[in-house]
């Protein structure tokens, strides 16, 4: 009996002891992944911002990837971002999206914002398949605005108790 209570005992101050460990360590910032179609790069402008507002872990970019269903199958070092990322953004202007989200919602499970001109039925129906945000682009659309839009549609104000709104969009 006094064994089976030092373990029980052993176990808590286990269980205890890492979840301490966790909420101490634990980091507001984010793993960010940039995939795009499109110059300019608007992921390094999103990046930039959110590393000003010292809110980045990591950032990885993917660049001129009109096959990035393929890649991301062949790739095991896209899946590993996708995986760890909190936040992905596919800037796109083609319309064959569907293969690209199915192969991206694979790895990336946490917020997938798309970004591009179009603006039909098909999207929406896509983005609530795939569990996505979009974006509609037009000529003028300032990068500020993206960028304001895209703290908005995911957790990033909600998951970060250090900065408030106000401050997000403060220039």
């Amino acid at each position: 009996m006094k064994r089976k209570i030092i373990k029980l005992l052993s176990l808590i101050f286990i269980i205890l002891l890492v979840f301490i460990i966790y909420t101490f360590c634990r980091s507001n910032k984010i793993n960010y992944v940039g995939l795009e179609e499109t110059i300019p790069s608007y992921s390094d402008y999103i990046y930039d911002y959110l590393q000003d507002k010292d809110l980045i872990r990591t950032y990885h970019k993917y660049v001129s990837i009109k096959n990035i269903d393929e890649r991301i199958r062949i790739n095991n070092s896209i899946k590993k971002d996708l995986r760890e990322s909190d936040l992905v953004t596919l800037f796109i202007n083609d319309n064959d999206i569907e293969n690209k989200l199915k192969e991206i919602r694979k790895y990336a499970k946490n917020d997938l914002i798309i970004i591009g001109y179009k603006d039909n039925i098909t999207i929406k129906e896509l983005c609530r398949k795939y569990k996505c945000k979009y974006i509609k682009l037009n000529e003028n659309t300032n990068i500020n605005l993206i960028i304001e839009k895209i703290l908005c549609e995911t957790k990033l104000l909600k998951n970060n108790k250090n900065v408030s709104q106000k401050q997000m969009f403060a220039n």
